[in-house]
């Protein structure tokens, strides 16, 4: 999508100001082409992550952005549970409670409490939900992040 015949001759610097100016129509084309990219999609149709388990080492892949995310565990860290769903993974480690979304593919990661024990874990499209005997955590895929709260559940 061009906004000239080089695509550059709408868009002017202003040597003054320091600021680029552009034309009304070359800025909504460019806005345009950016939300009906592939990356600015809200959701990739069907799944896109998937893990691969090796020896110590966890592989995140997302198809949708075809890059892959290896993440070391250490010497005494050992997978207890997981859950994959179309845009998010989680991970339960006997340390940690490790998030992998499509948005940004990158592992994000919690502590896990001493004592604590995990009552549910599920995860569907581009969420997924841990339920401790300590806290109830949600990951989203869409933007990579955890959110908590203390569990009803807890003693």
């Amino acid at each position: 999508l061009a906004c000239g015949p080089t695509g550059f001759e709408e868009i002017r610097y202003d040597h003054v100001t320091g600021i680029m100016k552009m034309r009304r129509q070359c800025l909504l084309a460019l806005l345009l082409a950016a939300l009906t990219s592939p990356l600015a999609a809200e959701e990739y149709p069907g799944k896109v992550i998937y893990l691969v388990f090796e020896g110590n080492s966890i592989i995140a892949s997302n198809a949708g952005l075809g890059r892959f995310d290896e993440l070391k565990l250490s010497a005494q860290e050992r997978v207890i549970d997981y859950v994959v769903a179309d845009r998010a993974a989680v991970v339960v480690t006997n340390q940690r409670y490790l998030g992998y979304g499509a948005f940004p593919s990158a592992w994000q990661g919690l502590r896990v409490i001493a004592g604590e024990k995990v009552k549910r874990l599920e995860a569907e499209g581009a969420t997924a939900l841990v339920v401790t005997s300590d806290r109830v955590l949600t990951f989203s895929g869409r933007n990579g992040s955890w959110a908590q709260t203390r569990s009803p559940l807890s003693k």
